[in-house]
């Protein structure tokens, strides 16, 4: 079988806060103005850049529930969005010390793993972060993503250049796709006020793939096993149709058992019957 046949799962993984986070930081290099805190994240482009118009599984999208400082409205443009694919959305609550947001990562990382313990084939995971920090304690994306590649999954990062993670960064040019949002800066931010967002093309962005020999030893697996169970299921109804036979003839045997029984009742009864009018002509 063709792998390019056979439909993939797509996940995007998106941490909005520290994409978002990070993006103020890249936007003191970028623009003219000392307020990073307009810019805003176009998330059309984010979305489309990250599926780059392959059918997507599921998208898993972590923001916060208090963001007065990057209030973009993005839950009703994510709600628009649902129209068009499955979109979870999942929203934390910000310290009220540290303002920012409670276990964003481990949240990200538990739906990553419920997503490679449920599909059955290999497909592409995008993770779309802002640091991706976390590697040096063994508790970041990196990790992760890790195990991702070695289930044959391919593995994409869309982050900040500047603010990624060496590590992650690293790693996902040598086992798949590293894309760093400045090379698209325009066209995923605006400016809150001023600068808009100009259109994305998807002419250069890199595609990572999953491992077609496991794609297609899992599809050999899955075709021997349909044979093993069509041929158990035409044993099965073999095996069921000796069955009702035995049961008819049987049934059939039980009748004619009951029937000589019942003829050899009338015969003993018609021979004693003979016998006692044989005696009372004799007598």
């Amino acid at each position: 079988m063709n792998p390019a046949d056979i439909q993939l799962p797509l996940y995007i993984f998106w941490d909005n806060s520290n994409v978002y986070i990070s993006a103020q930081t890249v936007c003191s290099c970028k623009e003219y103005t000392e307020n990073t805190k307009r810019v805003r994240l176009y998330f059309q482009n984010i979305l489309r850049l990250a599926h780059a118009n392959r059918p997507v599984t599921k998208v898993v999208f972590i923001g916060s529930s208090r963001s007065e400082d990057d209030d973009t409205g993005y839950v009703d443009i994510l709600d628009e969005m649902r129209n068009d694919m499955n979109i979870s959305v999942i929203m934390l609550e910000r310290g009220n010390q540290t303002y920012t947001e409670q276990g964003v990562d481990q949240t990200l990382q538990l739906n990553m793993y419920r997503a490679l313990c449920r599909e059955h084939i290999p497909g592409v995971a995008v993770l779309l972060t802002g640091d991706g920090r976390g590697d040096a304690e063994d508790e970041g994306f990196l990790k992760t993503l890790q195990d991702f590649h070695n289930k044959g999954w391919g593995v994409e990062v869309l982050a900040w250049n500047r603010t990624c993670s060496r590590a992650l960064k690293h790693w996902a040019h040598a086992n798949g796709v590293f894309i760093p949002f400045e090379q698209y800066y325009t066209c995923v931010t605006f400016l809150e006020g001023g600068r808009t967002y100009t259109p994305l093309s998807l002419k250069n962005r890199k595609l990572s793939k999953p491992n077609y020999e496991d794609i297609l030893a899992y599809d050999n697996l899955k075709q021997a096993y349909s044979e093993l169970t069509d041929k158990y299921e035409a044993e099965d109804i073999y095996y069921r149709m000796f069955i009702e036979k035995q049961k008819f003839e049987i049934q059939a045997l039980e009748e004619q058992k009951n029937e000589l029984e019942e003829e050899l009742s009338k015969y003993r009864r018609t021979e004693k019957y003979n016998a006692r009018l044989k005696g009372r002509v004799t007598a």
